[in-house]
């Protein structure tokens, strides 16, 4: 049996209160899902594909990665796992195909 509770009458209902916080939370971009890290360039517009080579994996946790050109290459990322410097986008993993080293989106 389904009971549907609604407010009391004599209780006023909450109001908004603003909240700010002083430094960014989280202080880096994360991933929301897990997927591919990379950045588009101008030659993906209109694209029906886009390619790039694997280079590495980033888990929630971890630092980050660095060394690579988002550009041409893509790091796996989990959810929650710092986004590495330069790239724009994370392709949902089930979007795309790794092979080998190299992955299509």
């Amino acid at each position: 049996r389904l009971r549907i509770l609604l407010p009391h009458p004599d209780v006023p209902p909450a109001s908004p209160v603003a909240v700010a916080s002083p430094r960014a939370l989280p202080a880096r971009s994360t991933s929301i899902l897990d997927g591919y890290a990379l950045t588009l360039r101008p030659d993906d517009t209109g694209n029906p594909t886009v390619r790039r080579r694997l280079s590495g994996t980033v888990f929630a946790g971890d630092g980050g990665a660095s060394g690579f050109d988002p550009t041409t290459e893509a790091v796996y990322v989990t959810t929650g796992a710092v986004l590495p410097e330069g790239c724009e986008v994370v392709a949902g993993a089930e979007d795309c195909v790794a092979d080998g080293d190299q992955l299509t989106v």
